[in-house]
């Protein structure tokens, strides 16, 4: 009796594990081995509309704050914006020059 029960567990874990191998070996000859396959997906190019933008609103921003400062020091309106302005590009020069 006890041989039986040795056999059908035997039977089964056989059964098992074919049907494990092809569902493993179904899966990525379906989908195609992605394990050796190189990634082909393209990379996404710079998006430099968005990063002049940027560059852009964060350069009026500076000098409008260092504008007001300057004004609450005692330059006048177009003296400030013209040294906030001198100040940005030396600060931060790297950025697009643009206004």
């Amino acid at each position: 009796m006890f041989r039986k029960t040795s056999q059908n567990t035997e039977k089964i874990m056989k059964r098992l594990l074919c049907v494990s191998l092809l569902v493993l070996l179904s899966s990525f000859s379906s989908t195609g081995c992605t394990l050796l396959r190189k990634n082909r997906t393209p990379k996404p190019k710079p998006v430099t509309a968005l990063a002049a933008d940027t560059d852009a609103t964060f350069r009026s921003l500076w000098t409008a704050q260092r504008q007001k400062e300057l004004v609450a020091q005692g330059l006048t309106p177009t003296a400030a914006a013209t040294k906030a302005a001198g100040e940005y590009v030396a600060q931060y020069g790297y950025t697009n020059p643009k206004p």
